[in-house]
């Protein structure tokens, strides 16, 4: 796919998109999901390890997501994971999908 309307596709969704290595390097992010974490994605990713400020990353359950992990050993996508994070002194339910 062309790049530019690959990012032009990515530009106009309303949900956002992560896109992370298998080191938790952010390769890309949607203005969307910056907007809905209410953080600049590529800021915090520029200063560092910017998945730090997303811990302790927890299913709604309370227990350990280690969902990355599993899709990424077995090559089978999880869709619809409901995550609590806290973020600036807010908490937020996301629902994720690992591919």
């Amino acid at each position: 796919m062309d790049s530019n309307i690959h990012a032009s596709v990515l530009a106009g969704l309303v949900e956002g998109v992560v896109v992370i290595d298998c080191d938790g390097g952010l390769i890309q992010a949607n203005a969307a999901a910056s907007s809905i974490l209410g953080v600049d994605l590529h800021a915090l990713a520029a200063a560092g390890p910017w998945w730090e400020s997303f811990s302790p990353r927890r299913t709604s359950d309370g227990s350990r997501l280690d969902v990355g992990r599993q899709v990424l050993s077995s090559g089978e996508a999880v869709c619809d994971v409901e995550v609590e994070v806290e973020l600036c002194g807010t908490l937020k339910t996301l629902m994720l999908n690992y591919m």
